[in-house]
């Protein structure tokens, strides 16, 4: 402890000595790395601190901890393809922790780590080990506690590295399900217990123990040492260092209770400062404290005039107001939980911001209008302001080559009033556009078209869409007036339609390629029954032809076999039969449990196969997938697209919110909140319908899917915001119902809720019926 004192003091006379100025802000205020800040790791370990058990403070941080610093750290994003599949272990094991594996997964973990490791290296770091130096007898009392707590002999470890699965035989119980605090304090107090008789000679000798470390009363540091041993005391719950020094003498006096006294002093120590942290005001008066008698003095020994502002510690920190805004915002981040801000995703295409919740919202969106006039209306809408936002060099070609408003002014007059519109005109007009995009102004198409090495393929559509459409793909000048007929048509019926009639010419081949010639088939792609690629060309295609309706491939050939076996003109069986399997592929987007089953089993059973055949130390982990796509797992992206590709029924609400308080801060109404142009009035909306959604959807439960917010206003009184909030179901009936109930919430007392970070007090909260 001696030495350690020593080696402190140290470091404070070199920051004297060297300190031409202070450390530096970041950049942008509190913000450590783009998108990770202060702000945010002040939250998230309160988070990870509050909760009950460790595995749930650990699934915490898989949940939204690790993906917000993966974001901003790039390394560890791309580890994340190696130990993804933790965080899914440990989300399970929270979820169930009595059922859970523990030891099975503490060996699983080794192993892999093991599987990194060359035994070659794992003989250094034991020789490593073995030469440490040691001076502080750290490693000693670390064998001996691990020991006595947890029965876990690191020594045996370090001489034997093969026994080092004796960690995993009790963990659940010794790590697991006790809390991370408890976890902390008990392991702090047996390694402070273990240091309190090396530091009472300290305390006996306190003078002497400063003159050894070259400091006299005559130095400058002096004063700032002996104030920092008095806050320091102060914050572990002692009046000064001769008050902690007399109860740590106490502590030692005791003999023969096994350590007992020497426990609950160091014991009470931990709590104190936990208490410090949890304690706005008590932390504010130690931190004030320690900036004006042991931060500024020690700074001021090279720089007299430094002045430590507000404005400083906002940017070190992000936080405004100060000391007590930081104390108070730690205070929070252990008191509730906080609902930190979504992770960037991965970004999918370099230069843009697209994302996979974009893909989906944009093609559910297209897919689950009921008229392609209203697709394309959906498309001019939503999707191509999106793109312009997310992609800049579609920014620019729309700013410099095309304007594609007026077009989309045209397609949405339609989608108002499609019997007035003049669907051919359009038609022609476009055409013009996108050739003069395409081409040039003024090129004509039929002196563009070349000899197609595919005309046969081209023969069969032209067929299909004359006898459809009325329309011959090889004749442009008969597309425009016969478009009409598919505005008012959605496009999973268009596509439903055209795709049967397409497939149904091509039944005999499909006959011959996969139920004749199966065999024939794959070995033309090189493919045989010796191929390590020959499993999982049939694993994928049970996987297709689950997906389109039948259990495997022999049930499909029994059916193609039934239908082409019907003779006649009359091929209706044979359209039904290609109409089903186009409608039950539709289902794969529509339908989450069908979605989950095929994109689950394909990641079993051919895409983690791949790796292991390629030798790449991946795996597909829920973590991992949520990274890349914004959504926890398959079952995640695969109810999001449920949800997108499904056209939901809607239901209003009004409810009037009453803040008080900001971040601890009170809510003072302005003029400008009555312009709902300005940014405050902008700020407040994002706030207020950030944390009416997160309290809705806790309340409401998962048959909420999804829902609109808007503040039409706010009044005085701290801020009195009152929002419209449409509710989006599957059925008209069951968001009806979320919609009443959300109507008929109310709150009895003051009610703390977050978004993104931010904490808004709240004293009221009364919903006013719902609208349909």
């Amino acid at each position: 402890m001696r030495s350690f004192a020593f080696f402190a003091i140290s470091i404070l006379v070199a920051m004297a000595s060297g300190y031409e100025e202070p450390f530096q802000p970041f950049q942008n205020p509190g913000e450590i790395f783009p998108g990770l800040t202060i702000k945010f790791m002040i939250n998230a370990a309160g988070g990870i601190l509050q909760k009950d058990r460790f595995i749930d403070s650990m699934a915490y941080a898989c949940r939204g901890v690790l993906p917000v610093v993966g974001s901003a750290v790039p390394e560890v994003d791309q580890s994340s393809l190696v130990w993804g599949f933790v965080c899914d272990k440990v989300i399970e094991a929270s979820e169930d922790l009595d059922a859970f594996d523990a030891t099975g997964f503490c060996n699983d973990i080794i192993t892999e780590v093991n599987s990194l490791i060359s035994q070659d290296s794992g003989g250094r770091y034991r020789r490593q080990a073995e030469y440490m130096d040691d001076s502080l007898g750290i490693l000693g009392i670390l064998i001996n506690i691990t020991r006595d707590l947890y029965g876990i002999d690191i020594n045996m470890i370090i001489n034997d590295p093969s026994t080092i699965n004796t960690i995993c035989t009790n963990v659940k119980e010794n790590f697991l399900r006790p809390s991370l605090q408890d976890l902390l304090s008990k392991f702090g107090a047996e390694l402070m217990s273990a240091y309190l008789p090396r530091a009472a000679p300290i305390c006996a000798n306190w003078q002497g123990f400063l003159e050894g470390a070259g400091i006299d009363s005559t130095s400058p540091l002096y004063s700032i040492i002996q104030d920092g041993a008095r806050i320091g005391s102060q914050v572990v719950g002692y009046d000064d260092r001769e008050d902690l020094c007399q109860h740590l003498e106490q502590a030692l006096s005791v003999q023969e209770d096994n350590n007992a006294a020497r426990r609950t002093f160091s014991m009470d120590i931990i709590s104190e400062i936990f208490d410090t942290v949890e304690e706005a005001d008590r932390c504010t008066s130690s931190a004030n404290d320690a900036i004006d008698n042991v931060i500024l003095p020690l700074i001021r020994v090279n720089i007299p005039a430094y002045v430590l502002s507000n404005d400083d510690i906002l940017a070190y920190t992000g936080i405004d107001g100060g000391v007590a805004a930081v104390c108070t915002a730690m205070e929070n981040a252990v008191t509730y939980e906080i609902d930190l801000p979504d992770p960037v995703p991965v970004q999918l295409i370099p230069e843009t911001t697209l994302t996979v919740e974009f893909f989906l919202n944009a093609v559910g969106g297209i897919w689950q209008q009921d008229r392609l006039i209203d697709s394309l209306a959906f498309v001019c809408t939503d999707v191509l302001p999106e793109l312009e936002s997310m992609v800049p060099e579609f920014k620019s070609y729309v700013k410099d080559s095309w304007d594609y408003e007026p077009v989309c002014g045209r397609i949405r007059e339609a989608a108002s009033n499609l019997e007035a519109f003049d669907a051919t005109e359009f038609c022609k007009d476009l055409t013009k556009i996108v050739n003069d995009l395409i081409y040039g102004p003024g090129t004509d198409e039929r002196v563009r078209r070349q000899e197609d090495p595919y005309m046969y393929i081209l023969d069969i559509i032209a067929n299909i869409t004359k006898e459809l459409y009325n329309i011959d793909i090889n004749d442009p000048s008969t597309i425009c007036p016969n478009i009409a007929q598919f505005l008012d048509r959605s496009i999973p019926d268009i596509i439903s339609e055209f795709g049967a009639k397409l497939m149904v010419v091509y039944l005999p081949n499909i006959d011959g390629m996969l139920c004749e010639d199966w065999d024939q088939t794959l070995e033309s792609f090189g493919v045989n029954s010796t191929s390590a690629w020959y499993q999982l060309v049939q694993n994928g295609a049970r996987i297709v032809f689950q997906a389109v309706g039948y259990e495997s491939r022999q049930a499909l050939c029994q059916e193609i076999n039934r239908v082409l076996a019907i003779t006649g003109d009359d091929n209706e069986e044979r359209q039904t039969f290609a109409r089903n399997i186009i409608e039950s592929s539709f289902e794969i987007y529509t339908n989450n449990d069908r979605c989950s089953m095929y994109f689950n089993d394909a990641i079993d059973d051919i895409i983690e196969p791949i790796f292991e055949i390629e030798n790449l130390q991946i795996k597909i982990s829920d973590y991992t997938i949520y990274r890349y796509t914004g959504y926890m797992g398959v079952e995640g992206v695969c109810e999001a697209m449920e949800t997108d590709f499904t056209k939901l029924s809607t239901s209003t609400v009004t409810i009037t919110l009453t803040g008080e308080s900001l971040n601890g801060e009170i809510l003072v109404f302005t003029e400008d909140l009555k312009n709902q142009a300005s940014p405050r009035y902008k700020k407040l909306e994002t706030l207020y319908c950030g944390v009416i959604g997160n309290h809705l959807r806790r309340e409401l439960g998962s048959e909420l899917r999804g829902m609109d917010c808007e503040a039409t206003s706010f009044s005085p009184g701290s801020i009195i915001a009152e929002l419209e909030i449409e509710i989006h179901a599957y059925t008209q009936d069951d968001a009806d119902s979320l919609a009443e109930d959300a109507g008929d919430l109310s709150i009895s007392r003051t009610l703390v809720l977050s978004s993104e970070g931010d904490i808004l007090t709240v004293s009221s909260l009364q919903g006013s019926g719902s609208d349909r």
